[in-house]
């Protein structure tokens, strides 16, 4: 019955669009908005609601976590859903720890299972764990069109990679062939990424 009564709910917030006001801060926060043909738009703004009514968002050190920062927030993420056509929405997640700036994050475990002491953060995703955002950094990479990083973006890409367990960077695909195309394609454009930092070419990532 709650299943049901989950599905259920979650039809009904995907099939919503944005009041004039969300609809307003969307526009002025992220410029992707402003590209995405009129389905695109309403699946956005489904996902949207979704997001904020599912996720807890906790200021920290000061920061006031108002609407407008979970709508903002929510568009920025799940610019990363657009392409999926069921109601995930980053499930593995429940809290967004917001901070007004970047954070000194302190004792992280890395990957390669170093330990840094301490290191400047504008955002921080872990398996099983809150996503850390600078709402800073949130609100210039995603005004500007010109930016190559992106906070939000990265952090949630970090979700959908570990839906197989593992954030290694390959994300849950079908088959092994399309796991070693993936990882092929990936190759390709690192290797492409650094011979533009070599010549100097001009690139839309941050080197």
């Amino acid at each position: 019955m709650l299943s049901w009564l989950f599905r259920r709910r979650r039809t009904q917030l995907l099939g919503m669009s944005l009041s004039p006001r969300w609809q307003q801060w969307v526009a002025a926060n992220v410029w992707h908005w402003h590209v995405l043909d009129p389905t695109q738009r309403q699946r956005l703004s489904g996902l949207i609601h979704l997001f904020v009514n599912e996720k807890n968002f906790e200021g920290c050190d000061g920061m006031k976590v108002t609407p407008q920062v979970k709508v903002t927030i929510a568009a920025a993420a799940c610019l990363l859903l657009l392409g999926f056509d069921d109601s995930y929405c980053f499930d593995q997640v429940r809290t967004i720890l917001v901070y007004p700036r970047p954070t000194v994050q302190r004792n992280l475990r890395r990957s390669d299972g170093v330990v840094d002491e301490s290191k400047w953060l504008s955002g921080m995703a872990q398996q099983g764990g809150p996503i850390v955002l600078s709402w800073r950094d949130v609100l210039m990479d995603s005004r500007d069109d010109q930016r190559t990083s992106h906070v939000v973006l990265h952090e949630f890409a970090h979700l959908i990679d570990g839906l197989d367990g593992a954030m290694e960077g390959v994300p849950p695909l079908p088959t092994e062939r399309q796991k070693e195309r993936w990882k092929e394609v990936a190759r390709h454009e690192l290797d492409d990424l650094r011979r533009c930092v070599r010549t100097g070419d001009s690139t839309c990532l941050a080197p």
